[in-house]
């Protein structure tokens, strides 16, 4: 089971995310501020992080530079409405790297984690495009 971190301080948007990834047999931890995060351990044996790049306080490019300082191979999503130029341009986009511009359908995180290598499953809830009533 991967286990993900959100960081997203729009509680709708950040509760909407975890369901996705909860759908899809992960576990999830939900954040709405970078500092309740670095109050805590960043040693959770995470296998990614999304993180909302304007967030109150620690924005969320500095979020990411100091999680990848203690976890350095840790894939990261960045989420922003902003335009990709107003982006924090000294942020290091590698292949661990990826950023998603708002607003985005569930199904583009999931293709992002799945692009940065991680083997997330297909959905377990199904929906109205998979569901098949019985005869």
């Amino acid at each position: 089971m991967l286990r993900l971190l959100i960081v997203e301080d729009d509680v709708l948007v950040g509760l909407c995310l975890k369901e996705e990834l909860l759908d899809h047999g992960c576990s999830v931890a939900l954040e709405h501020d970078a500092e309740s995060v670095l109050a805590k351990s960043t040693d959770r044996g995470l296998d990614a992080a999304i993180l909302d790049i304007t967030l109150p306080g620690v924005q969320g490019d500095d979020l990411a530079r100091r999680l990848r300082n203690s976890l350095p191979s840790l894939p990261i999503v960045l989420s922003t409405g902003l335009a990709m130029h107003e982006i924090a341009p000294d942020l290091r986009l590698d292949t661990r790297t990826c950023v998603l511009q708002k607003p985005y359908p569930p199904a583009a995180l999931v293709a992002s984690l799945r692009k940065l290598g991680l083997n997330i499953g297909p959905s377990l809830v199904a929906t109205a495009d998979t569901y098949v009533p019985a005869a």
